[in-house]
């Protein structure tokens, strides 16, 4: 194999073999004529929802942008991103331009990729004049001069934690090794995850997307995440004005905009779980995926894909494995109604002959066919009702933490719940950061020891003796908020009572509360805070209505009585004493 110097050189030399890619709907159309329009694009790993785009002045299309606007840029990503500082970041049209500039970083060498993956990986640093090698285990790549790993993967999911790949990048250090990890889904991943705020160690770069998560792919923006020195290099190889204007504007605004990204987290999520339902329903195997896509496997995956196209649904394949299949996210219900169709037909459900006529369907309401009712037998609600009784509000928590993923699953849940004009006004903000927490305690302190000195001479003993948070021992902390100023819904419904936001929040934590229970975590909602400290310490808008503070883990005990009345502070009140009629 010819090595060159210099990836300009590589690409004078090398013709690469295309490499296939989901979103060519122009493909589809050749491949599926006739197929009814139009067509539901499931072949990326894109938000079918993006982000609403802001109005911008005619500046930033016709002036050159300037260095101010990506200097604001860098600094908002690399909070987005837990990057230590605006100088470890660069901004760039994209992260498919920069995979050859960083493979060129390196001499042309050894370069291994860590596969199945992207598959530009391996084309860009070939490119750049590496001997390319595609391994199945992390730990052949760590003799490679360019190491190269999708986290979570693309097509699987798969993800590895953070020790194992910073563990890689010390044994790359130590013969000069160059670590990329390309982040681009980690946005809709787990908040811990993610390497950007460990670059510093050197030898290690970071590639961030932009338009996957945002959903505004053919906006082109990306950033790589690097120690000062190779972030400059990176930049001085893009050169000037990488990065548009618009790109500049939007993505300033959209990284910072943290309601918006935790709503969408928590809606891809909800997404992911009813693809799930779709596909588990046509006996597929569900082989991984993230809260953007799926990937299965099937023997009939080649039918499958042949059948979903002439029904004018568009899947990825890979001819290289011939039994996968990765499905996106439908946009709006008019498409997940195609998409449960098509695979019911499949399956044998109904007909192929209905599909079409259920995409020429205009309005959402046309094409909802009617759901099965749902019943529950005597049993069901008889558990119920111990649900309901045996629900506690817990201060006394063991230690343990609880399994990766549950707080995530319990909010997933809570979504679930009623809210007015379907505003879904919650804001959920996970509590991990220990300062934090420990001024969330010292606010307690200071308000319980206000309320113990408000209380009744003949009260006050019993309130000392109380047990009123579980601060200390509960492994996870979460709060909710209420945003009352968001979009959604339209403002159904708040007209004359706008604290119907505030409870619709609540019915979120009661929601949450349950789904805990039923997994035999308890809860305990923390109320004795200030709400407006509460709010800066959690660094969340100064508009959003603080609901509670809330900790979770596994009770010491469990008791059908709560604990307050077992300590005599109150009982509960049975019907009669809480009804009148009129």
């Amino acid at each position: 194999m010819a090595i060159y110097k210099t990836t300009a050189e590589a690409l004078r030399h090398v013709r690469e073999p295309d490499v296939e890619h989901g979103g060519d709907i122009g493909a589809a159309r050749t491949m599926f004529p006739g197929a009814p329009e139009p067509f539901v694009d499931l072949s990326t790993g894109i938000n079918p929802n993006p982000y609403p785009l802001p109005a911008l002045s005619g500046d930033v299309f016709a002036r050159l942008p300037e260095a101010a606007p990506l200097a604001n840029l860098a600094r908002v990503a690399a909070a987005a991103y837990g990057a230590p500082s605006a100088e470890h970041v660069v901004a760039a049209p994209g992260t498919q331009i920069l995979l050859p500039v960083i493979a060129g970083l390196e001499p042309p060498g050894r370069a291994a990729v860590l596969a199945p993956t992207y598959a530009e990986h391996a084309r860009a640093a070939r490119l750049a004049g590496h001997r390319v090698t595609e391994v199945s285990d992390i730990a052949a790549l760590a003799d490679a001069d360019l190491a190269i790993l999708t986290n979570p993967n693309n097509p699987d999911g798969r993800l590895l934690a953070n020790d194992e790949l910073l563990a890689l990048a010390d044994k790359l250090a130590a013969h000069g090794g160059l670590l990329v990890v390309d982040e681009a889904f980690i946005d809709a991943g787990p908040a811990a995850a993610g390497l950007a705020g460990d670059v510093t160690r050197g030898g290690i770069v970071v590639l961030r997307s932009f338009g996957k998560f945002f959903g505004l792919a053919g906006l082109r923006l990306g950033f790589a995440v690097a120690a000062p020195a190779l972030a400059e290099r990176i930049a001085a190889l893009l050169g000037p004005w990488a990065v548009s204007g618009p790109a500049l504007a939007i993505g300033t605004q959209a990284l910072a905009d943290r309601a918006w990204i935790e709503a969408t987290r928590l809606r891809l999520a909800q997404a992911a779980n009813r693809l799930d339902a779709i596909l588990a329903a046509s006996g597929l195997d569900i082989a991984g995926g993230t809260s953007l896509f799926r990937l299965v496997r099937s023997r009939a995956a080649n039918e499958l894909f042949h059948h979903l196209g002439r029904a004018g649904i568009f899947v990825r394949r890979f001819p290289d494995r011939p039994q996968w299949l990765r499905f996106g996210l439908p946009a709006a219900e008019p498409d997940w109604q195609r998409l449960t169709q098509a695979m019911a037909a499949f399956a044998g459900h109904q007909p192929i002959a209905n599909l079409k006529a259920s995409a020429d369907r205009k309005s959402e309401s046309t094409a909802m066919a009617a759901p099965p009712s749902m019943s529950f037998d005597d049993a069901f609600r008889a558990r119920l009702r111990d649900l309901l009784a045996w629900r506690r509000d817990v201060r006394r928590f063991l230690r343990d933490p609880l399994p990766a993923g549950t707080l995530e699953q319990l909010l997933e849940c809570a979504c679930l719940a009623p809210s007015v004009g379907l505003s879904q006004p919650w804001r959920f903000v996970i509590v991990d950061d220990s300062a934090r927490r420990a001024a969330i305690r010292g606010n307690f302190a200071g308000c319980n020891a206000q309320a113990l000195a408000a209380q009744s001479h003949e009260r006050a003993s019993l309130y000392a003796k109380l047990k009123l948070a579980g601060l200390e021992e509960a492994p996870a902390h979460f709060a909710v908020f209420a945003d009352r100023t968001t979009e959604q819904g339209h403002g159904l419904g708040r007209r004359t009572m706008p604290e119907m936001i505030d409870y619709s929040a609540v019915t979120a934590v009661h929601t949450i509360w349950l789904a805990a229970r039923a997994q035999g975590i308890g809860m305990g909602w923390v109320s004795i805070l200030d709400p407006t400290a509460v709010t800066e310490i959690l660094d969340v808008p100064q508009d959003w209505k603080f609901i509670g503070y809330f900790c979770l883990g596994y009770p010491q005990t469990d008791d059908r009585v709560p604990e307050l009345e077992r300590a005599g502070w109150e009982y509960r009140r049975l019907p009669p004493s809480t009804v009148i009629r009129r």
